[in-house]
């Protein structure tokens, strides 16, 4: 797994509602840790990452529809867009109506950023092959070397890293519910003269391994 930065300490899809859905990380690896099927286990570690995710993006989705004051028909189409031009959206949005308040200021770039940081995880969740391994899931996938090698990669993932990710995504969602708050309208067509919609804001993701042979890294200590 990458080393990128704990969303908790700055870490390591339509959203399901109910109050049944919406179980806790420790719920959720009591659920786990009880099936007796490894596979059926893995099933239900990666279906819970996707499960908070989506919770989180459909907060992002709502500030997104604040932003822009899109009406019920309207609104459906914020969905269809990259999940990081939202977050980019919002965070400048944020920026731009914060400058007075550094403390408001820092506590948009913190929760944006965290955001960020778990899109990266959520690329190797739902884009990776994975199988059960320990008591977690081992994820696989392939990276282009900067010499144009194609070189395995395996990630494995802990029944901790998985119950870290779901705690850490709810607490993201009710910071997002408090940056919703702050959030005022912006002026007609400032999303189109400020935010892409075509191309994808670039982050420091890494797309290359080093020149050198790849060693896969251990999931970062969290």
């Amino acid at each position: 797994m990458p080393l990128l930065p704990s969303v908790g300490n700055h870490f390591h899809e339509s959203a399901c509602g109910g109050d049944k859905l919406h179980q806790t990380g420790e719920e959720l690896g009591q659920v786990t840790n009880g099936s007796p099927d490894p596979k059926q286990r893995s099933w239900t570690q990666v279906g819970g990452f996707m499960y908070h995710f989506a919770r989180v993006e459909q907060k992002i989705n709502q500030a997104v529809i604040k932003l822009t004051e899109l009406d019920a028909k309207s609104a459906p189409v914020v969905e269809l867009i990259d999940f990081a031009k939202k977050v980019d959206l919002v965070q400048k949005s944020a920026y731009a109506q914060t400058t007075e308040n550094a403390k408001d200021k820092e506590f948009a770039k913190d929760v944006c950023s965290k955001a960020f940081t778990m899109n990266q995880y959520r690329r190797i969740v739902a884009h990776a092959s994975f199988e059960p391994t320990g008591d977690g899931v081992q994820f696989s996938r392939a990276v282009t070397s900067k010499r144009g090698e194609v070189l395995p990669v395996t990630e494995p993932w802990t029944e901790a890293d998985f119950t870290k990710c779901y705690a850490e995504m709810g607490a993201l969602e009710t910071d997002l519910d408090k940056l919703i708050e702050l959030l005022k309208p912006t002026p007609k067509g400032w999303f189109f003269q400020n935010v892409d919609v075509i191309n994808p804001p670039i982050r420091n993701v890494t797309l290359y391994a080093p020149a050198s042979d790849w060693v896969p890294q251990p999931p970062p200590k969290r």
